[in-house]
């Protein structure tokens, strides 16, 4: 997978930024867009964001209801940045 040879590399820039293309592609699938949510909290531990950390739990809580449901934002990257 293309996110861990960044992650391997130390490009965790390119990291994220594929973590939050798979998200938008993955967010239209429940299982793909909770094992998305479930990467970007390891990634926050990973790098001690907290911010990071703190968003990504109620997104793998209900995230994949959303989609279950198809009631998602189009082109949500799924990161902290994004309320």
């Amino acid at each position: 997978m293309q996110y861990r040879k960044l992650l391997q590399s130390g490009d965790l820039n390119g990291a994220w930024r594929y973590l939050e293309r798979a998200h938008i592609i993955g967010q239209y699938h429940p299982i793909s867009h909770f094992a998305i949510h479930f990467r970007m909290l390891v990634f926050a531990i990973r790098n001690r964001d907290i911010n990071e950390f703190l968003a990504q739990i109620p997104r793998l809580l209900v995230g994949w209801i959303g989609s279950l449901f198809n009631r998602i934002p189009v082109g949500n990257t799924g990161g902290a940045n994004v309320h």
